[in-house]
Order: C-alpha cells, then structure tokens, then sequence
C-alpha cells in the first residue's frame, strides 16, 4: 500500500498541515514554480520587517526587567520571528504572486498605521510632561504584534480573493463542460449511425467494414468519456442525500459489471469486510470504474481481483489487476505528484473520477504498481465507514 504522503501528496507533519489549513502552505506540494522579483520583494518585506521589528525586542530582553516585560519581550520576539519565517514560506508557497503581495500589503498596512498610531500617542504623552520607558522596546512589540495579526488578515484576504476567482471560473468551466458534452454526445451518436450505414453497405472482413469497426468503437469510446465527464463534475461536490450501503452490495456490484462488459475477463472476488458506507451511489460507482478500467488495460484475458477491507474506520476497496500497470508519469499525475500539462495528464478519467469521489467523502485514493513479477496495479478508494 501506498503511504500516506503518497496518497496525499503532503508531507511536514502537524504545524505543515495547520499552514495548509490557513492558505500559507499548499494542500498538494507542487513542483517549483518561476518566482520573479515581485513576488521576492513582497516576501522579502514580511522577512525584514520581522527582522526589524526583533532588534528592539530583543534588546530589551537581554537588558532584563520586570516579569511582565520579560513576558512580553518573549512574545514579541515570537511573533517577530514568525514573521521572518512567514515571509519564506509566502516565497515558497502556491499563494500568487498577486496574492503575495496583497498579504504583504496588509503586513505594511498594519504596521504603518498601528505605528502611526503610536508615535502620536507618544508624542501626546511628551507633549503633556509624561515619560515613556523604553519607547522602542514598546513600539517593536505592539508592531510586531499589529503585523502579525495582519498577516493572517492577509492570508484570509488571499483565500477570499482566490475563493471569488475559483467559483467565477467554476461557473465559467461549468458552462463550457455542459456544451462540450453535449457537443460531444450528439457527434459521437452521428458517427456511430454512419459507422452502422457503412458497416451495412460493405461487404464484412473488407477494409471498410474494419473502418466502419473502428469508427464504432472509438464514436462508443467518445460517448463513454462524456458520460464520465457529467459524472465527474456532479462527483466534484459533496453528496446532498447519503444512504448506507454494505461494502459487499459495492464489490459485486464492480464485479458484475465486468463479467458483463468484458466476458473473456476473469473476475474473482477476494475477502470482504463486514462494513458500510454513507453516500449517494458515488463509491459503487468509483469502484465499478476502476473494475472495468482494470479490465480494459490489463490485456486480452485479464485477471481482476476486488475486496473490501475495513481498516481504522474505513472501507477500503482494493482493486487488483495482472496488466502492464498504469505508467508512473500517469500515477503521479492523478495522485497530484506531477502537474498537468500538454503530455503528463492521463489517457482517461477513470482513475480521476475515483480520486474525486475519495476527496468529495473525506477518504483516500491510492494507486500503485503490484509487488511481483506478475506487474499489474493495486488500485485503492479508502472512505469513511458508516
């Protein structure tokens, strides 16, 4: 089985995963991106207004003083600190350039009207005969403070912006899939009604009755990957009516379906755990699609195996194959190891449409090569147990 780091592309450990939840690190580590000037200025200001901001506090802290100026030396400094690591880790992250800068505006902003604010009331409390201890020691810690309760207004500022431009362009692409499908269906079904004309006109075995063939399966295979994509996009949000259903209605239900599709296939059904899971359909589904998805790339007589396991509260549906095995670059793709591009996004939607259910549920998906000299793949859809 894959570790979890492979499952999810994550890695780091608690603090990492806290970072993630409030936008500074990526869910998905992703490979390195083209960082320019900007983007380096805008972190390098967070780091040094830190780095600025420390020298005061830190002063003060070794000069010594009262238990609560020491208190607050020490949690000025934190927070100074954490602002010069914040501005490497904004370098680093997959926040925008654009959102980069926004959050290191706000840093700026709150340290430049906080510190506005101060140095009025000092020269209030001068102008009145008062006498200011340690002006500096003062003035670090409430900016370093200010600027960092900014900063996570930033990043909250940041995921607001990338959330408005997420759901315009969701609209937009929401648009565009339902044309395309439709698009797609009806000039999958034209073809497949002259690929039956010609097939009937010509004379069987002939050249053009093989291209009559050839235009049938792949009009079939056209219709097929619209039908998946609709199930994709319906799969990309998260079931509004869930009912419970046995992890063993879900197996024999994958494994029906290929001994059906594809008669020269051999189905065997391992161990099933005594579980269910709560949801619309959607996992029966995922797991019949990586059934017939091992069945069609496993060669002419293929060997599946499905089970079901209960592991840590899960349903764990594992799908096993004796195929070549899906390429690495395919693997790490899906998985979210590798961006999509021109050539590294895969050759079908199978593997995509699992992943998207195991995200859409809270689980996990898993997909990797067979230990053995058999090769094949193990693929497998972790959700939680009802």
């Amino acid at each position: 089985m894959a570790t979890d780091d492979a499952r999810t592309g994550r890695s780091g450990g608690p603090l990492a995963d806290r970072l993630r939840q409030v936008g500074v690190l990526p869910t998905v580590e992703p490979p390195p991106r083209e960082r320019g000037a900007v983007r380096a200025m805008a972190a390098g200001s967070i780091s040094l207004s830190g780095v600025g901001l420390l020298v005061p506090i830190v002063a003060q802290l070794f000069a010594g003083g009262s238990g609560v100026g020491t208190g607050l030396a020490v949690l000025g400094s934190v927070v100074a600190a954490a602002l010069v690591a914040v501005g490497g880790l904004l370098y680093r992250s997959t926040i925008s350039t654009d959102n980069a800068v926004r959050i290191a505006a706000w840093n700026f902003l709150g340290i430049a009207v906080l510190g506005a604010v101060m140095l009025a009331l000092f020269a209030y409390q001068r102008a009145d005969g008062g006498v200011i201890q340690s002006p500096g020691f003062v003035l670090g810690t409430l900016l370093a403070i200010g600027a960092g309760a900014h900063i996570i207004i930033g990043v909250y500022d940041a995921r607001r912006v990338r959330a408005e431009q997420l759901a315009r362009e969701r609209r937009r692409t929401a648009v565009l899939n339902r044309a395309l499908r439709h698009n797609i269906r009806n000039g999958a079904n034209v073809i497949l009604g002259h690929a039956d004309l010609l097939a009937e006109a010509v004379e069987e075995g002939t050249p053009a009755a093989n291209s009559a063939a050839a235009l049938r399966d792949r009009a079939t295979a056209i219709s097929d990957l619209a039908v998946k994509a609709r199930e994709l996009g319906q799969y990309a949000e998260r079931p509004a009516e869930t009912y419970p259903t046995d992890a063993a209605e879900v197996v024999e239900r994958a494994a029906a379906v290929v001994r059906e599709t594809d008669p020269d296939a051999t189905v065997r059904v391992g161990s099933v755990a005594d579980a269910r899971v709560v949801d619309d359909g959607r996992t029966a589904r995922a797991v019949e699609e990586l059934a017939e998805n091992a069945a069609e790339h496993a060669g002419p007589k293929p060997t599946v195996d499905i089970e079901a396991r209960a592991v840590d509260g899960r349903a764990a549906f594992v799908v096993t194959d004796d195929g070549p095995g899906v390429p690495a670059a395919e693997r790490a793709v899906v998985l979210g190891d590798r961006p999509i591009t021109d050539t590294d996004h895969g050759s079908g939607l199978g593997l995509w449409l699992a992943r998207t259910v195991a995200e859409t549920l809270d689980g996990e998906f898993a997909v990797e090569g067979r230990d053995g000299e058999t090769g094949g793949t193990v693929a497998t859809l972790s959700v939680p147990a009802a």
